[in-house]
């Protein structure tokens, strides 16, 4: 993009982050948000007022901006630790991943970040886990044309989709700060394409994204409510409703399980146990497992378990909701007991 470009994209940006308070719209932050807002992470410090430091935008993905939401973002002293883990995780998944899912291990150069060279390719730990979470969901994606990505982080998995499905609209549900940043990602991503915001739909109390034109459709996440039912075929969660209370998390569940086509697929990957735990979401019995794994502890040393569970039209025997209530932690009567209290 010309110097121009990226002053108008970071015009309309602010202008889609201060409407969010124009219209009122509740905040639906998690504890972890609040933290990075005010304090940061390392040597970052905290992200507020970022939006207007248009000198920190060209290396975004090495800076404050996406601290916190980027696995490739590492300050320098940690840098060799992560060249070496980078390695092992190559190593260890390369030979998984089918072939055609390969050339989206090199990483994208928008906002700078840090990469280490592994036989020709430039790779982050974000560019090889996205590659691998892809390779697990594209086969339940041939005739999706609308994804719903809740919690998407800075859009590096919607940019791989996009990638592959290039017909395909991506609806990004977030907080107000990350939509900023995703939008910035994507719109530099892919120059042609079409990203609408807040203010593009705004006057609709329905939002039906199979009748609206664009790629990218970047939102707070209390706009789930507007999507028509039906208006939707996959929905994505990668770590963020692990950080959310259940109430946030039972607000997203519910239109999901209300808006999401019948055979429709639900891609989730959380750990068991964090702000809230992955057996406690309240998902109904009309999930049927499709995909089941414990991601792997060389990634991620906290226990995460990666699913792809499919929208059925009647109660399934043996589906989601049985599954879950088999995953740690395990707990005995009194342990059962206080966590009700604490509640």
């Amino acid at each position: 993009m010309t110097s121009r470009d990226t002053r108008d994209l970071l015009e309309k940006i602010r202008a889609n982050f201060a409407l969010v308070s124009e219209l009122g719209l509740p905040r639906i932050e998690s504890e972890y948000w609040r933290e990075l807002l005010s304090r940061g992470r390392q040597d970052h410090g905290g992200k507020e007022g970022f939006l207007d430091r248009e000198d920190l935008w060209a290396n975004f993905r090495n800076n404050v901006i996406t601290k916190g939401l980027d696995n490739a973002n590492v300050p320098e002293e940690a840098f060799a630790r992560v060249d070496a883990k980078c390695r092992e995780m190559y190593d260890r998944l390369v030979d998984g991943i089918p072939e055609r899912f390969r050339p989206f291990l090199e990483e994208s150069p928008i906002g700078n970040p840090r990469t280490i060279e592994v036989n020709g390719v430039r790779l982050t730990q974000s560019s090889i886990e996205y590659t691998y979470m892809l390779s697990h969901l594209d086969p339940y994606l041939g005739s999706v044309r609308v994804v719903v990505d809740i919690g998407g982080g800075y859009g590096g998995l919607a940019r791989l989709i996009k990638l592959r499905h290039p017909d395909m609209r991506l609806v990004l549900l977030d907080l107000p700060e990350v939509n900023a940043i995703q939008t910035y990602f994507l719109a530099s991503a892919f120059p042609r394409a079409k990203v609408l915001g807040l203010s593009d739909i705004v006057a609709l109390n329905r939002i039906e994204p199979r009748a609206l034109d664009f790629d990218f459709l970047v939102l707070p996440g209390q706009l789930f409510d507007r999507l028509g039912p039906a208006s939707f075929a996959a929905v994505i969660n990668t770590r963020s409703m692990m950080e959310m209370d259940l109430g946030t998390v039972g607000f997203y569940l519910r239109h999901i399980q209300e808006k999401l086509v019948e055979g429709g697929v639900f891609y989730c990957l959380n750990r068991y146990e964090k702000k809230t735990r992955l057996k406690d979401y309240p998902f109904d019995e009309k999930w049927r497992v499709a995909y089941s794994e414990p991601w792997p502890r060389f990634i991620d040393e906290n226990p995460h378990h990666e699913i792809v569970a499919v929208r059925e039209a009647h109660p399934v025997k043996g589906g989601l909701k049985e599954l879950l209530a088999g995953f740690p932690p395990y707990e005995g009567v009194v342990e059962r007991l206080l966590r009700m209290v604490k509640r």
